[in-house]
C-alpha cells in the first residue's frame, strides 16, 4: 500500500464520517435487534474510537516530521527561505505532539485493527486506523525526509492539515459520546492546521508523491500452472521473485530472452496503441540486453538456476497460448506493473553486477595463448572489471532504456478526487460544528472567540 493508497483510504473514511450526523443514535442502534445499546456499550465504543483516533494522530505527527521541508535545515537554508522559527508547520507538529502526549488512549492493538466491527460508525474508524497503521511504513520507504521534492513535501503537509481539521470537527461532534476525551487545545490545533493548509497551497501540488511509500514484497506463486494468460503472469511474477543480486550473466541472459518474447507477444495481442508501442520498444530493449550479455563473462557468482527455470516456464507458456487469448484491461495493467518492476530489477542487477565484479569483461592481451590446444593459437585474454559506464553497452542500455521507466512522471489517476471530497466536506461541516478558541498569553483559554488571521 503506497502513500496514495493509505492516504486515500484515510481521506475517504473521514469524508464519510464528516457527513454522518446523529452519532449518538448511530452508536445506540443495535443491528438486527429491536433493543438499543446500553450506556456501558456506547462507552466501550467511544473508548474504542478514541484508540483509533490516537493511531491517526500518530500518523499525522509522523507525516509532519517526514515531510516538513524546513525541519532540520541549517542557518543558511533558513535565512534564504525567510522561515520563521514558529511557522505553521512547526505549530502543527507541536500541537500534534501535545495532543498525543496528553491523551490517555493507547494505540489500538493489531487484533482490534484486523477484526471488522458490527457498528458501521465504528467500522469506518477502524478502516481509517488500519490504513494509518500501514501508512506509517511509507515514511521510511520512499516518502520520508530527504526523499521528497519540495512540492511533494508541501502536498503531504496539505494532506495532513486536512486530516487534522477533520479530526477537530469530529472531536467537537463526538463530545456527548460516553467515554469520550476531547483533544487538548482543539481550537488552536484546528487553526494551526488551517494555516498549514494555506501555506502548503501556495505552489502547485505534486500528486506524484502518491506513487511513493511501502509496498508489500511479492510472493512466489506455488502450485500448477494457471491456464492461459494467468499462467504467463504467474511465471512472470515468479521470475521477478527469483531474480537475485547473485544471478549469473548466463541466467540473466535467459531471463532477458523471456522478457523479449513476452513483450513482443503481448504487444501483438493488445489493441491499446500506447501499450503496443511501449512493449515493442521493451522487446527491442531486451534483445539488445541479450546481445550485450554475450560480451561479458561471469565473475565469482554462478547462481540463478531457479530464475532460469522460471524464464524457461515463461517462454514455454507464452508459446502455447491459445490463439484467442487476448488480455483485458485488468490483465494489461497487471502485466504492465510486473514489467515495470522487472525493468527496475534488471537495471539493479546489471549495475550491481559491474559494481561487485559479478559481471566481467574479457580483454585481449598483446600476446599469443601458447597453452591453447587449438592448431591456430588465439590471442591471450583476461577477465577484468569494467571501470567506466561508457566502456559497456550493457550499462548504457540499463541507464538509458530501463531507468526511465522507474519513476512515474504523471500522478496516479483520480489522485485529486479524495482530496477534493474531503475539502468539500470540511467546508460544508466546519462552520456549524467547530467552536474555535485560542489560548491567551495568560494561563487560561478564551472560549468562543475566533482569533484574527
Amino acid at each position: 500500500m503506497t502513500y496514495g493508497e493509505s492516504g486515500g483510504t484515510i481521506r475517504a473514511g473521514l469524508t464519510t464520517l464528516l457527513h454522518q450526523h446523529r452519532t449518538q443514535q448511530r452508536l445506540s442502534n443495535n443491528p438486527g435487534r429491536s433493543t438499543s445499546h446500553t450506556l456501558e456499550q456506547r462507552k466501550t465504543y467511544g473508548t474504542q474510537i478514541r484508540r483509533y483516533r490516537q493511531g491517526l494522530l500518530v500518523w499525522c505527527h509522523q507525516a509532519t516530521v517526514a515531510a516538513d521541508p524546513y525541519l532540520g535545515a541549517n542557518e543558511f537554508f533558513d535565512h534564504h527561505n525567510r522561515r520563521k522559527a514558529d511557522g505553521p508547520y512547526d505549530l502543527l507538529r507541536k500541537g500534534l505532539e501535545r495532543a498525543i502526549d496528553t491523551s490517555t488512549a493507547p494505540l489500538p492493538p493489531l487484533e482490534e485493527l484486523s477484526r471488522p466491527h458490527e457498528i458501521e460508525l465504528v467500522e469506518s474508524w477502524r478502516q481509517i486506523a488500519a490504513a494509518a497503521a500501514i501508512g506509517e511504513h511509507d515514511f521510511h520507504a520512499g516518502a520520508g525526509h530527504g526523499m521528497l521534492s519540495a512540492a511533494q513535501c508541501h502536498t503531504v503537509m496539505k494532506d495532513v492539515a486536512a486530516v487534522v481539521q477533520a479530526l477537530v470537527i469530529l472531536d467537537h461532534r463526538y463530545a456527548p459520546t460516553p467515554g469520550w476525551e476531547k483533544l487538548r487545545n482543539a481550537g488552536q490545533l484546528g487553526w494551526s492546521a488551517l494555516a498549514t493548509g494555506l501555506e502548503a497551497s501556495i505552489g502547485t501540488p505534486d500528486y506524484t508523491v502518491d506513487h511513493r511509500g511501502w509496498r508489500p514484497p511479492l510472493r512466489f506463486i506455488r502450485g500448477p500452472a494457471r491456464p492461459g494468460l494467468l499462467g504467463v503472469l504467474q511465471a512472470e511474477q515468479n521470475l521477478l521473485v527469483r531474480l537475485s543480486s547473485s544471478t549469473a550473466p548466463i541466467n540473466l541472459r535467459l531471463a532477458a530472452s523471456s522478457q523479449m518474447v513476452i513483450s513482443a507477444t503481448l504487444a501483438a495481442r493488445t489493441t491499446n496503441s500506447d501499450l503496443q508501442h511501449q512493449w515493442h520498444t521493451r522487446a527491442e530493449t531486451y534483445k539488445l540486453i541479450g546481445h550485450a550479455l554475450r560480451d561479458v563473462h561471469p565473475g565469482h557468482a554462478q547462481h540463478g538456476a531457479q530464475a532460469a527455470q522460471e524464464a524457461n516456464n515463461l517462454i514455454a507458456r507464452t508459446a502455447t497460448l491459445p490463439a484467442d487469448a487476448t488480455p483485458d484491461e485488468r490483465m494489461l495493467a497487471a502485466f504492465d506493473k510486473r514489467f515495470t518492476a522487472l525493468d527496475a530489477r534488471f537495471a539493479d542487477l546489471i549495475e550491481n553486477g559491474f559494481r561487485n565484479n559479478i559481471i566481467l569483461r574479457r580483454t585481449k592481451l598483446p600476446r599469443i595463448d601458447t597453452d591453447s590446444p587449438a592448431l591456430v593459437k588465439p590471442v591471450r585474454g583476461r577477465l577484468a572489471p569494467i571501470v567506466k559506464a561508457n566502456d559497456s553497452d550493457l550499462l548504457t542500455i540499463a541507464s538509458t532504456r530501463l531507468r526511465p521507466r522507474l519513476g512515474s512522471s504523471a500522478p496516479p489517476p483520480r489522485a485529486a478526487d479524495s482530496r477534493a471530497s474531503l475539502y468539500v466536506a470540511l467546508v460544508t461541516e466546519a462552520p456549524s460544528a467547530i467552536v474555535w478558541r485560542r489560548l491567551t498569553p495568560d494561563a487560561g483559554s478564551t472560549e468562543g472567540r475566533r482569533p484574527s488571521l
